[in-house]
C-alpha cells in the first residue's frame, strides 16, 4: 500500500498513520515540520508539533489532520484545536493539487464501493 493509499485511510478513519507512515508522508510530500507552519513555509506541506492551530494571517484554506485521523478544512483567520500532538497541513492554494487529487479519488473510489 503506497502512501497516498495509507493517508486516505487515516483521513477516512479506516486506519492509523504509522510513525513511519508519518515519515515516508513527510518525505513523499517533502513537507517540514515546523512551530510557525503557513507563516514560515506558504504553500508548503507542513507538520506542526501541536493541537492548537491558528490561521491567522493565512490567506489561503489547508486541509489539516492530526495523528488521530481528526481532519478538517482550515479557514483563513479562525483558530483550530485538534485532539492529537500534531497535524499536518496541506495548502489548498494549487501547489499541492495533485495530492489532494490522489487523495480525493482515493476516498471517492472507497463511497462508490
Amino acid at each position: 500500500m503506497n502512501i497516498i493509499e495509507k493517508t486516505a485511510k487515516h483521513i477516512a478513519r479506516k486506519a492509523v498513520l504509522t510513525e513511519s507512515d508519518w515519515m515516508d508522508l513527510m518525505a513523499a510530500t517533502d513537507a517540514v515540520e515546523t512551530t510557525q507552519g503557513q507563516w514560515q513555509h506558504p504553500g508548503r506541506c507542513t507538520v506542526i508539533p501541536s493541537g492548537q492551530i491558528t490561521m491567522r494571517s493565512v490567506p489561503y484554506r489547508v486541509l489539516a489532520f492530526d495523528e488521530t485521523g481528526h481532519t478538517k478544512i482550515m479557514h483563513p483567520e479562525q483558530e483550530y484545536a485538534f485532539p492529537g500532538r500534531r497535524v499536518f497541513e496541506i495548502p489548498l492554494n494549487g501547489q499541492q493539487q495533485t495530492l489532494l487529487m490522489q487523495l480525493q479519488n482515493k476516498l471517492r473510489s472507497w463511497r462508490e464501493l
